[in-house]
């Protein structure tokens, strides 16, 4: 084995100063072994189980501080694991449930389904801090040992939905940020979209405030969503795809909007 530089106990690759939410006890670190039961992760678990089977390895591991080239497969074949479970779980929304019965607090949720894209990078970003994590707090620390029958799996699936409570927050606030950000930025274009007219928009004081109103005047949430992305600048079609429905569903959605405005405004 290749000779690797020595990390102080503790330290972690990839470790940050941000606060995390951390487990009070063992039992919470893990998730239920029902959960991690999907057909579509069966060779991936296999060999997940296969290398956690093999205390001389595991053994061998901690003897070398967990770095090194025998290190690293093992923690790229917990990450594709890892990857796999919370992608699915994102993918089907189960991950906000999971993260509440664990204990970890509610998330917000946003009115649309979240980006295939942006899911990608809340998967990588969760996986990599919670196997940084997981090496660091579980295994550093010997909370894990392969010969009192709870499953590797278990605890790092538990330590990915610790950190994606955290990730997650983090990216949705900046995500609601973003959007009203540009959105404020472009209040003459939204108020087109909703098919509302000002005298002299360019003279007009462009404020969160006067956003909010506009917005919320728009009652069905995905409507809500639609009209936020338009503003984005996306397509009918590109707004058909984030929402999950046909481009003439969301040109018929807000053209039915449009014309409540219009009424509403009529008396």
């Amino acid at each position: 084995m290749a000779d690797q530089p020595q990390r102080a106990q503790g330290s972690a690759p990839g470790s940050s100063s941000d606060p995390i939410q951390r487990a009070t006890d063992h039992d919470s670190e893990q998730v239920p072994q029902h959960w991690l039961l999907e057909p579509g992760h069966i060779h991936l678990a296999a060999n997940v189980d296969r290398l956690a089977g093999d205390v001389e390895l595991i053994t061998l591991l901690g003897l070398n501080g967990f770095i090194g080239r025998d290190w690293d497969y093992f923690a790229t074949e917990l990450a594709k694991y890892g990857m796999a479970v919370i992608g699915g779980w994102l993918h089907s929304g189960t991950i906000f449930q999971k993260v509440k019965s664990r204990g970890l607090g509610g998330l917000p949720r946003l009115d649309a389904p979240i980006s295939d894209d942006d899911i990608e990078g809340l998967r990588d970003e969760t996986v990599a801090k919670a196997l940084a994590r997981f090496r660091s707090d579980v295994l550093m620390k010997g909370k894990w040992d392969p010969t009192r029958g709870a499953t590797l799996r278990t605890f790092f699936i538990g330590q990915c939905l610790i950190q994606f409570a955290n990730v997650y927050r983090a990216w949705y606030v900046d995500h609601k940020r973003s959007v009203r950000t540009y959105l404020t930025e472009h209040l003459a274009e939204l108020d087109a979209a909703l098919g509302q007219a000002h005298c002299n928009v360019e003279e007009e004081v462009v404020t969160a405030t006067v956003l909010t109103e506009a917005l919320s005047q728009v009652k069905d949430p995905r409507a809500r969503t639609a009209f936020e992305l338009y503003g984005l600048g996306h397509t009918q079609v590109e707004i058909a795809e984030m929402l999950r429905i046909t481009p003439k569903a969301v040109e018929r959605m807000m053209s039915n909007e449009r014309e409540r405005q219009r009424k509403r405004r009529a008396g």
